[in-house]
């Protein structure tokens, strides 16, 4: 089956430029030199509706396979990978914890800047309770935002593990990390990501070679679709639960008597780390 979802969009370049020309107008009848913070927040907001409520709906299809004996339904597009939250992949305390704090972009930021002091200590390496041992890396690209509402601040950092100094210092300074490129490594297998914070959603997933299409194939060149397909879905199940797993021990750390110890070392890990730059 497929899922269509209509969705209006409107460039930040388009919405910045009817906001300056708004603003001028403002400006030239108060005769006041600027506007305030919250006063352009509130014209960007009108400018942006009046701008979406012209634009042209865009579509997008998502392949979905609904399983009935296992109750779970899995979205497939052809531009990225997005798996959602799904429950299944958390232990019952860790979904209480999520009702509790009632924030999931909070929590995810939580999680991601965790993640990535864990990816630089033992040298990335993590003992989950299931899935044993696992290296995390931190690649070539980082997000990082601040700000309320609809006002953001957001810096984008690329560079290897060891040359994100710019992130680092963002950090100290009070940004928070909303998204990040992650390399998870299991018995001599990669699997490849982009995680954002706010929404628990993955993207540009890239699975190990034994999954991609042209190792699929047969002696003669030819190969099974539908058992490309089913070993693409496997494979990023696996990442899926592994970075889950992930987050169902940060929970838990997260919830213990141990957080503060924890969170003095985070501290320590950003301080220090900015100190080298």
């Amino acid at each position: 089956a497929s899922l269509r979802i209509d969705q209006r969009k409107v460039a930040p370049a388009l919405i910045n430029k009817f906001v300056q020309k708004e603003e001028a107008v403002i400006l030239k009848q108060k005769q006041i030199p600027s506007l305030t913070r919250v006063e352009r927040r509130k014209l960007k907001n009108k400018v942006r509706a009046h701008l979406l409520a012209k634009a042209v709906p865009v579509a997008a299809m998502y392949d979905i396979c609904w399983n009935l004996a296992e109750s779970s339904l899995r979205v497939r597009s052809r531009r990225h990978h997005y798996v959602p939250l799904h429950p299944p992949f958390l232990h019952e305390d860790t979904m209480n914890y999520l009702d509790d704090i009632g924030d999931y972009g909070f929590v995810g930021q939580e999680f991601l800047t965790w993640l990535w002091f864990k990816s630089e200590q033992r040298g990335g390496a993590v003992t989950l309770a299931e899935a044993g041992d696992i290296a995390i890396t931190f690649e070539k690209h980082m997000v990082l935002e601040y700000g309320v509402d609809d006002y953001h601040e957001r810096v984008i950092c690329s560079g290897l593990n060891t040359q994100l100094n710019e992130a680092r210092t963002a950090l100290r300074h009070g940004k928070k990390l909303e998204q990040a490129r992650i390399k998870l490594s299991q018995f001599n297998t990669e699997y490849i990501f982009t995680f954002a914070a706010r929404t628990f959603g993955f993207k540009n997933i890239v699975l190990p070679r034994s999954t991609q299409p042209e190792t699929l194939m047969g002696p003669d060149g030819t190969g099974t679709e539908g058992q490309e397909l089913n070993d693409r879905i496997e494979a990023i199940e696996t990442v899926v639960r592994l970075f889950y797993e992930l987050f169902s021990l940060f929970c838990t750390v997260r919830t213990s008597a141990g957080w503060d110890e924890e969170l003095r070392a985070i501290r320590r890990w950003v301080h220090g780390a900015a100190e080298r730059v």
